[in-house]
């Protein structure tokens, strides 16, 4: 430390005002200033830097001095954000720093680090789950990137963590990425548009094109991989046949049975109340033949509800209310549009069964239980809503 350079340099005393320091001194123990004040150029001895730091009586703004001060207390007195000597300085985190510097220094949000104005590299801000303006410190900027599109700020971890297929040095945020990307199908990870593959209809990525694809073993198509190991139209057409046959055997094995069959003129059926007609059905899992009244003796089928899965196969349908509306040729035709297979039942009679059921909604005595009953504030039981119906459907007619 060269204590030289501050002779010629000004200094100013607590009581004996401005002076000049005139000699600088160095023994083993301690180091000497010489100060002269006044026009009489009175030289005033002083131990170096105590006077300035400890006893606080000299003050100056020469650079040099500070510079010396600086070097001669480690930095004790030196503020770490503008680089000034300071008597008195505060401690914000890990820095010492003054008290202009302490008011106008803000924290790095990642590292709690107090920063000047020039050290801030990123300013966040304010989200929906971070309050106020963020800053971050050069440290920390290789933590973040800005977006080169709007400009915003965002948490590269968190981009690579939402986005683990999306190259980082795109450099977009999350909401630019969203607008040339969307997620796979199979992983829901987010890709851009152009790196996905179109299977059956949906979007995949290409790790899952590898991994979760097969080859349909009927059609020879690329499918998303099931246990059928079918693509979605075979396997639906698979489906559809099985509920198919299921159904026939149901209509035919229902038709066999003596379970009750009850037979109604079509003049009777369209003038009786239809509750009573449909519950009896319901109730004895009956079948109703409607005698259509047309000279050939066919008689409409009607039953309640299909086995499980051949619901889907029923193509229109109407309240029982709306169904009386008909006339018998519109009956009829619906009978030609649906033709599907013909059956001589044991007794000779030829059944045909429609290819695809039509549905009948009507109300019967179990749909009309509005009852509601509650125990310790628990809904113990809950009975129907209004508007409930039971399931019929029209499933063929007998000649």
């Amino acid at each position: 430390m060269n204590i030289s350079l501050m002779i010629g340099e000004p200094v100013i005393h607590s009581s004996l005002g401005a002076g000049v320091i005139q000699n600088a001194e160095e023994t083993a123990e301690r180091y000497y200033i010489y100060v002269s004040f006044g026009e009489e150029e009175r030289t005033r001895k002083f131990i170096f830097p105590q006077i300035f730091t400890e006893n606080r009586k000299l003050s100056t703004t020469s650079k040099v001095i500070l510079n010396v001060i600086a070097e001669a207390t480690e930095g004790e007195y030196i503020c770490d954000i503008c680089g000034k000597f300071f008597k008195k300085l505060s401690r914000a985190g890990h820095k010492r720093v003054c008290p202009e510097c302490g008011k106008n220094a803000v924290k790095c949000c990642d590292c709690g680090e107090l920063l000047a104005s020039d050290e801030i590299v990123y300013t966040l801000e304010p989200t929906l789950f971070r309050k106020g303006t963020s800053y971050i410190c050069k440290g920390c900027a290789s933590k973040y990137q800005k977006c080169r599109k709007c400009g915003k700020i965002f948490l590269l971890s968190e981009y690579i963590e939402d986005f683990p297929q999306i190259p980082s040095d795109l450099m977009l945020c999350s909401d630019c990425i969203e607008g040339i990307s969307a997620p796979c199908w199979c992983c829901d990870e987010w890709c851009l548009e152009d790196s996905l593959i179109t299977v059956e209809g949906v979007e995949i990525c290409k790790n899952c094109f590898q991994t979760n694809t097969i080859k349909c073993k009927k059609c020879g198509k690329i499918a998303i991989k099931k246990q059928s190991e079918l693509c979605s139209h075979c396997e639906s057409l698979e489906r559809y046949f099985e509920s198919s046959k299921l159904y026939k055997e149901f209509v035919v094995t229902k038709m066999e049975s003596d379970c009750h069959k009850e037979t109604l003129s079509w003049y009777r059926f369209i003038n009786a109340r239809t509750i009573p007609i449909m519950t009896r059905i319901r109730k004895k899992d009956a079948v109703l033949l409607l005698d259509l009244d047309s000279g050939d003796k066919s008689k409409l089928i009607i039953v309640y509800d299909l086995p499980n899965g051949c619901g889907c196969l029923a193509k229109g349908g109407c309240t029982a209310t709306k169904f009386k509306q008909k006339f018998r040729y519109e009956i009829q035709e619906m009978d030609r549009e649906r033709a599907g297979e013909t059956i001589q039942l044991t007794n000779g009679t030829n059944l045909h069964i429609w290819e695809n059921p039509y549905h009948l909604y009507a109300v019967t005595d179990y749909d009309m239980d509005y009852r509601k009953e509650w125990y310790n504030g628990f809904l113990e039981y809950e009975g129907n809503n209004y508007g409930d119906t039971s399931d019929f459907y029209i499933v063929g007619m007998t000649d």
